[in-house]
Formats: structure tokens, sequence, C-alpha cells
């Protein structure tokens, strides 16, 4: 159980700093493709902090889940625009 809380508190980490460098590189860019991942990555690190802290949570059986299919959904638009403007 502290090794699964640890583990997910370690991924909510990575995935936020994942979530800071897109947002660096859409500040430099401008390109809204960065500023979707960064959104879709913060939203996935906010998903882990309540998976790690109620450990008794079923992913599926909650809707902490959510957060993360709508992280997914953001990723999935982002490429589908980018194809299209660069189309």
């Amino acid at each position: 159980m502290l090794l699964n809380a640890f583990l997910s508190g370690a991924f909510a980490m990575g995935l936020a700093v994942g979530a800071l460098i897109f947002l660096s590189a859409w500040r430099e860019t401008r390109d809204s493709l960065f500023l979707y991942f960064a959104i879709a990555f913060t939203l996935m690190a906010v998903e882990r902090v309540p998976l790690a802290l109620f450990h008794q949570m079923k992913e599926p059986h909650s809707l902490v889940y959510l957060l993360r299919l709508t992280g997914f959904g953001f990723i999935l638009f982002a490429i589908v625009r980018k194809n299209r403007r660069s189309a």
C-alpha cells in the first residue's frame, strides 16, 4: 500500500514536470499543441493525487478516472487539430 502511494506520487510529479516543460515550450513558440499537452498532463497529474491519498479507490469505478479520460481527449484533440492545420 505504501509503495503504491509512493509510486503514484512519483508518477504525478513526473506528469507535473512534463506539464511545466510543455508550458515552457508553449510560451516560447505560442503553438497551441504545447498548451493542450500541458493541460492534459496537468489533468493527469491532478488525477493521481486522490488515487495516492485514498488507496481504497478503484480506478475503473471512480469519477477520478474522468480526469484521465479528459486528459487523453485533450491530447487527441491537439494532435488532430495540428494535423488539420498542417495539411
